[in-house]
């Protein structure tokens, strides 16, 4: 094997065209029939490149962020619990992590493929962490446990956004590796200081605000009041 592609949506689960009838139906509810065909050629891409390609720069600015909210709604309500995993998931996950031990996207998707609102039970994706945690050669280990980590603290599933079942010396531990071995980058100090905030450690918030300034990322806290508010709380006295 000389290359290995790991992914969640049509890799570790049949879902591409559960995401392309979610799209059809979004834009025929904003006066907008898009035939099958050119949907599916963009599947692969996030609602920010999606949509750009069927609306004009004036329908993004009015309906963009309100047809990607809509378009996520129907898939999660109508299509999500018709999506079946392709069979042997853990063997193919396997198969990549022997082929690149340390890659930690291959161990990311796989715990996303172990939540709840895919196809595992509860406690699965924290038993899965812990697992690599001890398998993985240090320090892999401990930035594959923060990668995980940041899959279940996430504003964008209110339903997860917890670090239950994870431990918080051992997230902090990866931040450390992760810094040392790639050094800083804004969506990853923005995980570790919305990670601080959700572990309530108000020392370890307090340097990741600090060193944050005001580079907040929308990925990560949704809006501005959201970051603004756990801002506050980390300097506060």
């Amino acid at each position: 094997m000389r290359a290995a592609i790991f992914d969640l949506d049509g890799t570790l689960v049949d879902s591409n065209e559960f995401h392309v009838l979610a799209w059809q139906e979004t834009f025929r509810h904003f006066g907008k029939e898009i035939p099958l065909e050119r949907l599916r050629e963009q599947i692969g891409k996030g609602g920010d490149q999606y949509l750009p390609v069927f609306l004009t720069e004036r329908e993004m600015r009015e309906i963009g962020e309100e047809a990607d909210k809509f378009r996520g709604e129907v898939f999660k309500k109508k299509y999500l619990p018709q999506v079946k995993p392709f069979p042997k998931v853990r063997e193919l996950f396997e198969q990549a992590a022997a082929f690149a031990p340390s890659y930690y996207h291959f161990y990311r998707e796989y715990a996303n493929f172990l939540l709840p609102k895919w196809y595992g039970e509860e406690g699965e994706t924290q038993a899965f962490a812990e697992e690599v945690a001890k398998r993985a050669p240090e320090p892999d280990g401990y930035i594959i446990y923060f990668e995980i980590a940041s899959l279940l603290a996430c504003q964008c599933d209110k339903e997860r956004d917890s670090l239950v079942g994870m431990s918080w010396p051992k997230v902090k531990r990866g931040y450390e590796e992760l810094q040392g071995r790639y050094g800083n980058s804004k969506l990853k100090m923005n995980r570790f200081a919305y990670m601080s905030f959700v572990a309530d450690d108000k020392a370890t918030a307090q340097g990741a605000f600090a060193a944050l300034g005001d580079s907040w990322d929308e990925t990560v806290w949704r809006n501005a009041a959201n970051f603004q508010a756990a801002k506050k709380w980390a300097l506060s006295q």
